[in-house]
């Protein structure tokens, strides 16, 4: 696999490969046949040769590619820029010069070459895994974002604000754009300009976007072995190890300010056009459209509502929460729920009666003591009642309640933007209670009717889209808001396995 020349950016082996094809398809045209179809058939067999060849080659360079990629940078993307000269090389062998089905035969072969292609690409980048330092630049990026304080008045349409944001994000973002450029100039001198790019949109672009939300934007709860190690194992080994850069290690995650969500829009935007390259990297069109980028221009939009807005766009959004019940229910709820609203002030009253629990699927080595809990999610709920339980029965899978309460939900809204979160629970003394099973009952299904008698299936845990698990991971950063903690627990509870 060494390379065929000093410059070259393909390897021996293609010599080796094609020397012997083309010398077998000499032989074919010495051979002359004066029947056409005869003549066909041969040509048709070389082509099925070709493909069975270059396959092979496929095959056994995607088996031992993992132990390539400890090598030396040059040697890898030599292979990988082998299938690149595979696909110019097919590339006018699909045309009409040749016949129909050896057109095909190629057509497929370059399709399955693509493939391996972006598999090794996928594999490499990997392999390089944004390296340690980088995913502890991300997390010094958060660091240094979190320093950002908003001092007065902050509008972003003001020249002197916007001037101090573009700085600010070049300032969070200097010791990433370090790491990234010394690794795309390494790549650059060992890959062609086309593999290059492959390398760059397949796995490196999208890599560092999903690390940069993990990390920066959106970081996860309670990562306690997540990003700190990588930052601390970072850290560590800089000359200057400050204490401000330890104590981050010990923070909470906390709320974005909407000056830091604007340092972070521009800070995207620079690593956009990083990557772009005054266009000699990835297309423009590529990077806006890019999933990951619209998902993080998404959650920047959201970061700077208020809680009742995000739970108001939550309860919207999030019309799907109890397909997991549907799909493999573990028993059902039996209630019937009434609407009012008070013709003079316009306030909400929802009546929930829990008449029975059916069919619970549920093994517990102690005593069985179900009860049924019921949350009203929705905006303004600060200082109103959003819990309500009935008592617990004893060592019955099917236990009846008839049991009735109500909440009281205000007047600020539409009664269509607030959900009953209903759940089966496990009472358990000095401990917390076991999740049976869950559901939603969407309000905005019953406000028209105004009253509904149903049998509801429960379900292990909710269905959330990306949308939904945005609004958690930003909610589960406002430690200190009593709705928002709530919230975050209400939804992303799920059964606890081995009860079945």
């Amino acid at each position: 696999f060494c390379p065929s020349a000093q410059h070259s950016v393909y390897s021996n082996s293609i010599v080796d490969i094609f020397c012997s094809l083309n010398q077998n398809y000499e032989i074919i045209k010495k051979l002359d046949c004066p029947d056409p179809a005869i003549n066909t058939r041969y040509i048709i067999k070389f082509t099925v040769t070709v493909q069975k060849v270059l396959l092979q080659y496929a095959e056994n360079i995607t088996n031992e590619f993992k132990r390539f990629c400890h090598q030396e940078e040059t040697l890898v993307c030599s292979r990988i820029g082998c299938f690149r000269f595979f696909r110019v090389f097919l590339h006018p062998r699909k045309k009409k010069t040749i016949s129909p089905d050896c057109s095909e035969v190629f057509k497929e072969l370059q399709v399955q070459l693509n493939h391996t292609l972006d598999e090794l690409c996928v594999i490499f980048v990997r392999s390089m895994h944004l390296p340690l330092p980088a995913l502890g630049c991300l997390f010094l990026t958060r660091s240094i974002l979190c320093r950002i304080k908003s001092v007065g008045h902050f509008n972003i349409t003001v020249p002197s604000c916007r001037a101090a944001v573009e700085q600010e994000s070049a300032m969070i973002l200097q010791p990433l754009m370090d790491i990234l450029e010394g690794t795309l100039s390494l790549l650059n001198r060992a890959c062609e300009k086309s593999v290059l790019k492959r390398l760059l949109k397949v796995q490196l672009w999208k890599s560092l976007l999903a690390n940069f939300e993990r990390i920066v934007v959106l970081p996860p709860p309670n990562d306690v072995k997540g990003p700190a190690y990588f930052y601390m194992n970072y850290m560590v080994n800089r000359p200057v190890f400050s204490p401000q850069d330890a104590g981050i290690i010990g923070q909470e995650s906390r709320n974005l300010s909407v000056r830091q969500c604007a340092v972070l829009e521009a800070a995207l935007c620079r690593i956009k056009d990083y990557f772009y390259g005054d266009g000699s990297g990835l297309r423009k069109t590529f990077l806006e459209k890019c999933q990951n980028m619209q998902a993080l221009r998404h959650a920047l939009s959201l970061y700077t509502q208020t809680t009742d807005s995000l739970i108001k766009e939550f309860v919207r959004t999030q019309t799907s929460q109890e397909e997991p019940g549907i799909d493999d229910p573990v028993g059902e709820v039996s209630v019937q729920v009434d609407l009012f609203t008070h013709p003079g002030t316009g306030e909400h009253k929802v009546t929930v009666k829990v008449v029975a629990a059916k069919d619970l699927k549920w093994q517990s080595p102690g005593m069985f003591r179900p009860f049924v809990e019921v949350n009203v999610v929705g905006p303004h709920l600060g200082n109103k009642t959003r819990k309500q339980a009935t008592k617990s029965k004893r060592n019955t899978w099917s236990p009846a309640y008839n049991e009735s309460f109500f909440f009281i939900l205000g007047n600020e809204v539409d009664m269509i933007n607030y959900e009953l979160h209903i759940a089966v629970k496990d009472y358990c003394f000095a401990r917390m209670d076991a999740i049976v099973g869950m559901t939603v009952l969407h309000l905005r299904d019953i406000a028209d009717i105004g009253s509904i008698a149903c049998n509801a299936l429960l379900g292990r845990a909710l269905h959330m889209d990306a949308t939904g698990w945005t609004i958690l991971k930003i909610l589960s950063q406002r430690s200190a808001d009593e709705v928002a903690r709530d919230f975050v627990a209400l939804k992303s509870n799920r059964r606890a396995e081995g009860f079945d």
